[in-house]
């Protein structure tokens, strides 16, 4: 199997600010999530494509530490409306209390995240 086609860096780079701050999270998030996998052992991941994820990352990460922080909160704010029971609705019905309690985990999932501060 060949290797994935990622764009070049410095593509990455020549995005927006803002665009760029939200990939760079996403990218983030993703090569965290799959490092994790990798290192329970519950899944392989295609060599050197981790360490694309992460230059990738790097690249797109070029503005200050603290606008990467907000970017990151705001696609994890992302990750929490996506259990939202009419985000759900594909993998079958909920009762109203099921519903709810996604409603609850949402909310509360979105509260912490409104109270993490960046270090200055």
């Amino acid at each position: 199997m060949d290797g994935i086609e990622w764009p070049d860096a410095r593509a990455v780079v020549a995005l927006p600010e803002n665009h760029r701050r939200a990939v760079g999270a996403v990218l983030r998030h993703l090569e965290r999530r799959l490092t994790g996998l990798l290192l329970e052992g519950t899944a392989n991941v295609p060599s050197g494509e981790l360490g694309r994820l992460r230059e990738l990352g790097e690249a797109a990460q070029g503005v200050s530490p603290k606008a990467n922080i907000r970017s990151l909160l705001a696609a994890l704010r992302v990750l929490a409306d996506d259990i939202e029971p009419q985000r759900l609705k594909g993998y079958g019905p909920l009762d109203e209390e099921q519903q709810g309690t996604l409603r609850q985990l949402a909310a509360a999932m979105r509260e912490l995240l409104d109270r993490v501060e960046p270090v200055e």
